[in-house]
């Protein structure tokens, strides 16, 4: 009997410990750091901004398999590095690089796609906001804003 407890117990403190290093190495700091590094990588290539930008989108896990215009898209809309990896982190952490965004990319309709990720995102802002955490939700509302900024505001 004590032999089954001893067996339990060692497979609880594995699965722990391997659950606290999956949230060490996965985490939004973690994903930041990788993200800047590969950047410095292209910056010594001599990569233009705009293609540094949409490499680190286009190079990264998931992202890989949406498509090239979608991702372009949204690296013109936020435009410097420190954007494109606060979107990557908040798109990350809440699962809707995964859970929406090849839906909405897939549909080729790009204007509407980037209004409908403007949208996710500002409800998940004000999902913050309203759970107290209004340091990430301004960030979040922010990246809203960016994102579904429109290119001609109906009069011209």
């Amino acid at each position: 009997m004590n032999g089954y407890l001893f067996l339990i117990g060692a497979i609880v403190l594995i699965a722990g410990l391997f659950i606290w290093f999956l949230r060490k190495f996965s985490s939004p700091e973690m994903t930041a750091q990788t993200l800047l590094k590969k950047y410095d990588v292209f910056e010594r290539y001599g990569i233009p901004e705009s293609e540094r930008l949409f490499q680190l989108l286009a190079t990264r896990g998931g992202w890989k398999t949406l498509p090239n215009a979608f991702l372009q898209d949204l690296t013109s809309r936020l435009d410097t590095k420190e954007d494109v990896i606060k979107f990557v982190v908040v798109s990350e952490r809440y699962r809707i690089d995964r859970t929406h965004f090849p839906s909405l990319a897939a549909k080729g309709e790009p204007e509407l796609a980037m209004q409908n990720v403007a949208v996710l995102l500002a409800s998940l802002g004000n999902k913050l906001e309203r759970q107290g955490q209004l340091g990430e939700a301004r960030l979040v509302q922010l990246l809203a804003l960016r994102i579904g900024q429109w290119r001609d505001w109906g009069g011209s």
